[in-house]
């Protein structure tokens, strides 16, 4: 119970520390906004917005999904340096840094998936069939991005070279999940999901499990170092 305390106490903190800083928080939703909005420019220059295939929709919501969550969540310990990484050091276990830290970058990078499906909807049309699929796939697949480079940006930060090693471990392991929820949100297009659907989201369930556990089992001896 203490530990959970804790760790509510840490979020509170992350919170008041990024809503105190107006500027990240409106750069962020300004990037998903513009981005959408230049998608949306370059497809009207070429007459195609008003007939998109709903691949490429599902295409351009999560590639803006993802480059906010490079902006959003791979900084999350870059920002701890100095006195803050100090009072952390001292003060908290790891693990109650390590569940604060993901608890909050999950409900940032939820919010900013809304954010991004509901950008895509108002300019380019919302050719969801199944509203209740994609927001499952959405909240998943945005606490899968947020767990993977909260992890990375951990091991990064200890390295000196934060955003090189962002890139080189993370990259290769977003690759194919992206592939993965970009299959897995089609079936929001359907009337009837496929026979796979649960399967497939229970493995998606799994990965965001194994990410919560390995970075509970890996950061403490990354604090330490």
């Amino acid at each position: 119970m203490h530990g959970v305390m804790k760790i509510w106490t840490l979020l509170l903190k992350e919170f008041t520390i990024e809503f105190r800083n107006k500027s990240v928080v409106g750069s962020l939703v300004l990037y998903v906004i513009a981005t959408v909005f230049l998608i949306y420019i370059t497809l009207a220059q070429q007459g195609a917005e008003k007939d998109l295939e709903v691949k490429h929709w599902n295409i351009f919501m999560w590639m803006v999904a993802l480059f906010s969550a490079v902006n959003a969540v791979a900084r999350s310990f870059t920002q701890d340096e100095g006195g803050r990484f100090y009072y952390y050091y001292y003060m908290c276990k790891p693990e109650w840094i390590i569940g604060a830290k993901l608890m909050y970058n999950g409900l940032l990078m939820i919010v900013l998936v809304s954010l991004t499906f509901i950008a895509m909807s108002l300019m380019l049309g919302n050719p969801v069939k199944n509203m209740w699929i994609l927001w499952l796939v959405m909240f998943l697949g945005g606490c899968s991005f947020s767990f993977l480079f909260t992890l990375i940006s951990a091991i990064a930060v200890k390295s000196g070279s934060a955003s090189t090693m962002t890139a080189i471990l993370g990259f290769p392991l977003i690759i194919p999940l992206m592939i993965f929820l970009m299959k897995l949100s089609r079936e929001a297009f359907f009337e009837v999901p496929s026979e796979n659907f649960l399967i497939n989201l229970g493995i998606l369930s799994i990965w965001c499990v194994m990410l919560v556990l390995l970075s509970l089992i890996l950061f403490p001896y990354l604090w330490r170092d």
